[in-house]
């Protein structure tokens, strides 16, 4: 496959037209991948030999899924030229966003080699690259961890797929200037879950970015009133004898950093559906959807189709067994029986504060990221935690272990003004407490954000 640079994939998804190269993706999420279509473009599945044991009997076999494909004009996998322009640099960014996975093309990353022995093959650069990340998605957890072992079911399946031809055929669309500026969100989003496995804090950087450059081609301005109604600080500058370019200076640099950040945050607060919050796909249901392909017995109906008779019947009986015992779990499985931080009156408090005060929270989230790039400081840890036990942020600070400890005598209450949470101690000591979320819910929200905002171009 020849190589290819991101900006050259960007402008050639567009405008190639028969030349183009085979293109070797391979993503973090499996999938059956049938009958895939994007564009004019078809995706075809490359599968492994797999061994399984049936009472008894080992039978090798197709795996039902795959995460390595080949996008190609007239899906031919085998003695495809490999002469024309390789678009899979772009198209791997477009696939990691509609399927929340990394996927990445043959020529853009390479994995870092964990070499146990001398015996690998280092001449055979392709089947390298494909083993590195087979192991590396196979062992690491990546952003959403639950990807490691995920399948879809065939609904979602062809709903993701869908997704993908939607966001494809409007890209294809919609005018250069904003063409070039949801694709470098989208690489953005896609870069974000490939560093994730290395930091975390400049992962959940790169999802601020990518909502920073989705929404560069909105106008928003402050001005210095709006920040300072009661014009503190221009007395303040007065009394230090700032001239007036100095004074000048100054308000543009506060104006500016304001009007991103107020831009960034009225992007999510104008795109973000209200699927995130309530129904069937919202993100309380998110980890029980995550678990649901194993239980309901889909894997098992999954794998029987590669299995000859009488295995496979056998296979399909235990399927539908999985799934009756799973019915019956989640009927008995109540509310309460959840594994929630909070108890239900603090969960609803918490959800509430959320759903009014969304744009102070992602202020908070946009300070993090000044904070990293001006001044090395990471993201909150509590941010930045690889549990996933409810998408609902923590309430407690950074500093509360040292602040408890300190103040173990006393007592403490918090308090809400205009949006800020404040922790004030019987002492005297008050400070704010900034609520952030959790990188994987973070992820989310970008992510639905983005999709809804690209799927109103096309009205």
């Amino acid at each position: 496959m020849p190589f290819s640079t991101w900006e050259t994939a960007l402008s050639s998804l567009r405008n190639a037209e028969s030349k183009v190269a085979p293109s070797l993706l391979i993503s973090e999420m499996q999938m059956r991948w049938n009958n895939v279509k994007i564009g004019d473009y078809r995706i075809t599945p490359l599968k492994e030999k797999e061994i399984s044991i049936v009472r008894g009997h080992q039978i090798v076999h197709d795996s039902p899924y795959s995460r390595l494909v080949v996008l190609s004009k007239d899906g031919k996998t085998e003695n495809a030229p490999l002469i024309g322009v390789n678009i899979g640099l772009a198209m791997s960014s477009i696939m990691s966003f509609t399927l929340r996975s990394l996927v990445i093309s043959y020529d853009e990353f390479f994995p870092p080699l964990h070499l146990e022995g001398s015996d690998h093959r280092l001449s055979v650069p392709g089947e390298l690259w494909v083993e590195g990340w087979q192991n590396i998605f196979e062992r690491q957890e990546g952003l959403r961890r639950y990807l490691q072992s995920y399948v879809p079911s065939p609904q979602e399946e062809e709903n993701l797929v869908k997704i993908t031809q939607q966001v494809y055929e409007i890209l294809m669309k919609i005018e250069e200037e904003k063409y070039q500026s949801i694709m470098g969100a989208l690489r953005l989003y896609q870069m974000a879950y490939f560093i994730a496995r290395i930091d975390y804090s400049l992962a959940y950087s790169l999802l601020v970015a990518a909502v920073d450059a989705a929404s560069s081609s909105i106008c928003t301005k402050t001005k210095l009133k709006d920040i300072d109604p009661e014009g503190k600080l221009k007395r303040i500058m007065e009394e230090l004898q700032f001239d007036g370019t100095l004074q000048n200076a100054v308000n543009s640099i506060i104006t500016h950093h304001k009007s991103l950040t107020k831009r960034i945050s009225n992007f999510i607060l104008e795109n973000l559906p209200s699927t995130f919050w309530e129904g069937d796909y919202s993100m309380v249901r998110e980890a029980e959807i995550m678990s649901e392909h194993y239980w309901s017995g889909q894997f098992l109906r999954d794998l029987s189709k590669s299995f000859p008779e009488p295995l496979k019947q056998e296979l399909i009986r235990q399927a539908e067994e999985h799934q009756r015992v799973y019915k019956e779990f989640k009927k008995k499985k109540s509310e309460v029986d959840r594994r929630w931080i909070f108890n239900k009156e603090q969960r609803k408090w918490m959800i509430s504060y959320l759903r009014d005060h969304l744009d102070r929270v992602l202020t908070n989230t946009f300070g993090s990221r000044s904070e990293l790039f001006h001044f090395g400081k990471g993201f909150p840890k509590f941010a930045l935690r690889e549990e996933f036990h409810d998408w609902i942020p923590d309430v407690f600070e950074e500093d509360f272990p040292s602040f408890s400890k300190k103040h173990v005598e006393h007592t403490w209450d918090y308090s809400l003004d205009k949006g800020r949470i404040f922790r004030t101690c019987s002492c005297g000591d008050r400070e704010e407490v900034k609520v952030m979320f959790g990188i994987c819910v973070f992820e989310r929200i970008v992510h639905d954000s983005i999709l809804n905002y690209i799927l109103g171009l096309a009205k």
